[in-house]
C-alpha cells in the first residue's frame, strides 16, 4: 500500500473527471479546473474516466475492415485505445476516444501550461494535458479507470480464463503504464504516454449480476465473474508492485465500489480479498434513487428511511456496513459524494411524493451538476434525522421540481460522517460539474479539520 499524498495529512480526496468534458469549448477543462481554479489544492488523486476493454477477435477484425484505427496488434479482451466512438450502446467493445486523447490539438488558452500545442509534437491530446498537470501539481496522483456503466462489456471475457487475465493485465501495464501508444498520424508509439498514470482503478458495472442491473449486452458469468475478478485483481496487484520495484515508483489500484449489497457480495468487492489487491475503494455515496424510480426521494441520504419502501431501506450507513462487516477495513474505503442532482417535475415540496414525470433537461437527462444547480435558486432543504444531518433536496416552486442532491452542507456533513466511521477519505462523481471546486475545496477542507488521517497515523 502506497502513502497518501502530503496535502490532507493522510486523508484522500478523489476526483473523478470525465475524458468527454475535456476537450469542450470553454468548458471544464483541465486548464479551467487545475489552472484557473485551485480544485488541485483539494485532491490527492484525479481518476481519469474511461477507458476500454477490446471485444472478441470477430469485433476487432470487423472494426478494423471498417478502418477504425488503433487497433494494429490489439488483442482480444486487453487494453487499447481507438477512435470508434460508440459511448453508449452498439459497439462498445471496441469503441475508444483516441483522437481526444491523444490527436486533439489544445489551444494557448485551453492548455494547462498556456502554451498550444503543435502539429509536430509527440503526443498532444488529453494525455499530454495531463502529463502537463502532473508537471505543476507532483502532489496529484492520476489513476486511469477502466469500465464504467457504458464499458464494461467485455470485462466478465477479458477475465474468465487463466490466459486472458495474464493478457489483460500485461496490456494494461503496456498501454497505460509504460505508456506504450498506437502510433496515429505521427503522434503516440512507445513509451510516449510513460509516467502520466500512477495505477489503475477498476469500474466493472457489475461482475456476477443479472443482466437488468447493467448496460444491455454487458458479458456476464453468474457463477464465476467473483472468482475471476477476484484472481484478475491478485495477478494486477503482483504486476503493479513488480513494475514499482523497475522503476522506482509507487502504483496504485483503486475500484468504484457498488452501492448494492448485492452487487457487493455477488461481484466480490465486499472481501478482505479484494482489498489485500486494492489500495483504496471509492464507496458508490449516490444513486441510491434517480431518474429510474417514478417518485423523487433521496440519491445520497445518510440514513435509511424507516419505511423501507422508500429508497429500498438503503442509506449510507448500510452501504458502508455492507463493506466493514465483511472485514473490509473502513481506512481503505472513501465515501462517494455527488457533484450533481437528480430531479423529478410535477412535485410538491416534500419527498416521496407523486411526481408527473421526470425533469428533463436540453441534453435528455434528469439531471443537472452542481455549477447547474447553484444558478436555478432551489428553495434547498437539509434533512434531519434526530438532529442530524441525513441529505440536502431542493426544490423550485415555478417549475414544481424536486432535486436531490450535495450541496456544501451536505459534503462537510456527510465528509465528517464518513471520518468517524473510520473511513480513509472521499471521493466525487464528477469535478466537472464542480468548476469553482466548491464541493471539493468543501469536502478537502472538513478533512483538513479532522486531524491526521489513517495513512498518517500508520
Amino acid at each position: 500500500m502506497s502513502d497518501v499524498t502530503p496535502i490532507l495529512d493522510g486523508f484522500r480526496s478523489v476526483g473523478y473527471y470525465a475524458s468527454w468534458k475535456a476537450t469542450v469549448p470553454g468548458g471544464p477543462t483541465l486548464r479551467r479546473l487545475f489552472v484557473d481554479g485551485d480544485m488541485g489544492a483539494h485532491l490527492t488523486h484525479l481518476n481519469y474516466a474511461f477507458v476500454n476493454v477490446a471485444g472478441s477477435a470477430e469485433a476487432l477484425d470487423a472494426a478494423r475492415a471498417r478502418g477504425v484505427r488503433g487497433l494494429d496488434g490489439v488483442q482480444p479482451y486487453t487494453a487499447f485505445l481507438s477512435d470508434h466512438e460508440a459511448p453508449h450502446g452498439g459497439q462498445t467493445d471496441i469503441a475508444g476516444n483516441l483522437v481526444a486523447e491523444m490527436l486533439h490539438l489544445f489551444s494557448a488558452e485551453d492548455s494547462v501550461a498556456g502554451v498550444a500545442d503543435t502539429l509536430d509534437q509527440p503526443l498532444a491530446g488529453i494525455l499530454h494535458q495531463l502529463r502537463l498537470l502532473k508537471d505543476r501539481l507532483p502532489h496529484l496522483r492520476v489513476l486511469v479507470s477502466l469500465g464504467g456503466w457504458a464499458w464494461s462489456r467485455s470485462f466478465s471475457a477479458a477475465v474468465a480464463t487463466p490466459e486472458r487475465r495474464t493478457a489483460l493485465v500485461a496490456s494494461l501495464v503496456d498501454v497505460w503504464l509504460r505508456g506504450n501508444l498506437p502510433l496515429v498520424d505521427g503522434r503516440g508509439g512507445p513509451g510516449s504516454a510513460a509516467g502520466i498514470f500512477d495505477g489503475i482503478d477498476l469500474d466493472w458495472e457489475w461482475p456476477a449480476m443479472p443482466a437488468e442491473t447493467q448496460m444491455p449486452g454487458n458479458g456476464v458469468d453468474l457463477d464465476h465473474d467473483r472468482e475471476n475478478f477476484l484472481a484478475f485483481a491478485a495477478e494486477l496487484r503482483t504486476a503493479l508492485d513488480d513494475l514499482g520495484t523497475e522503476t522506482g515508483r509507487t502504483f496504485e489500484i483503486s475500484a468504484f465500489l457498488p452501492a448494492s449489497a448485492e452487487a457487493a457480495v455477488a461481484g466480490g468487492w465486499a472481501t478482505p480479498e479484494m482489498f489485500q489487491a486494492l489500495d483504496f475503494g471509492n464507496l458508490q455515496g449516490y444513486d441510491l434513487r434517480g431518474p429510474w424510480d417514478a417518485t423523487p426521494g433521496h440519491q445520497g441520504n445518510v440514513y435509511p428511511d424507516p419505511d423501507p419502501a422508500r429508497g429500498s431501506g438503503r442509506g449510507l450507513e448500510t452501504v458502508v456496513a455492507t463493506y466493514v462487516d465483511a472485514g473490509v477495513d473502513p481506512a481503505q474505503l472513501n465515501l462517494g459524494m455527488a457533484d450533481y442532482g437528480y430531479g423529478w417535475r410535477g412535485c410538491e415540496r416534500e419527498p416521496w411524493g407523486p411526481a408527473e414525470g421526470l425533469a428533463t433537461q436540453p441534453d435528455g437527462s434528469a439531471a443537472l451538476g452542481w455549477d447547474g444547480l447553484r444558478e436555478r435558486g432551489l428553495e434547498i432543504v437539509h434533512d434531519m434525522v434526530d438532529g442530524r444531518f441525513n441529505a440536502t433536496y431542493g426544490y423550485d416552486a415555478e417549475r414544481r421540481e424536486w432535486w436531490t442532491f450535495d450541496d456544501p452542507t451536505a459534503i462537510e456533513a456527510k465528509t465528517r460522517w464518513a471520518v468517524a466511521q473510520g473511513l480513509g477519505g472521499i471521493d466525487h462523481w464528477e469535478v466537472a460539474h464542480d468548476p469553482d471546486a466548491e464541493l471539493v475545496r468543501t469536502g478537502a477542507e472538513t478533512l483538513r479539520t479532522l486531524g491526521r488521517g489513517p495513512a498518517a497515523r500508520h
